[in-house]
């Protein structure tokens, strides 16, 4: 019972997805701050420093929108965006401290936007869709969570 509750909850999580949409992890330029306008933003930068994680919007609006990733911190890191309705605290962590992100295992966090390998100082930007729901966005090198460097976002209706 407790499986099928869990597969269940899973494919919830699956209907609520932040689905990836078109674009590139092409090198970007550090973006400003945009405060959100109506019910969501339609952007989303996110600013990671060694010690944490910063989203200049905490509501989006559904749909297609800009995410760019402005690396503060001293190493290469990568983002992932994902639907997620419990705590940070409760993300499955493997063995090396990072979250284990598989796309479709029962016991990981199912992916569903990533910006990889965006170089220290450095920046990039993809075009991405989102869904309604709740989601979290985190770094994933060894010990990120730990850090404290991820943030909750609600995607709301637009």
């Amino acid at each position: 019972m407790k499986r099928l509750t869990l597969v269940m909850a899973l494919v919830a999580l699956g209907l609520l997805a932040v689905a990836c949409g078109g674009g590139s992890d092409s090198p970007g330029t550090n973006a400003t701050s945009q405060p959100g306008s109506g019910t969501g933003a339609k952007s989303l930068t996110v600013t990671i420093t060694d010690t944490g994680m910063t989203v200049d919007n905490a509501t989006l609006s559904e749909g297609a929108l800009s995410m760019t990733v402005v690396n503060n911190s001293a190493v290469v890191r990568s983002v992932f965006l994902a639907p997620w309705t419990k705590t940070a605290a409760e993300l499955p962590i493997d063995s090396d401290g990072q979250v284990d992100v598989l796309n479709d295992a029962p016991k990981g966090v199912k992916q569903s936007a990533n910006i990889e390998n965006v170089p220290a100082g450095g920046s990039r930007q993809k075009n991405i869709v989102l869904f309604k729901g709740k989601a979290i966005v985190f770094a994933n090198n060894p010990g990120d969570i730990a850090a404290g460097i991820f943030a909750a976002i609600e995607v709301v209706p637009q």
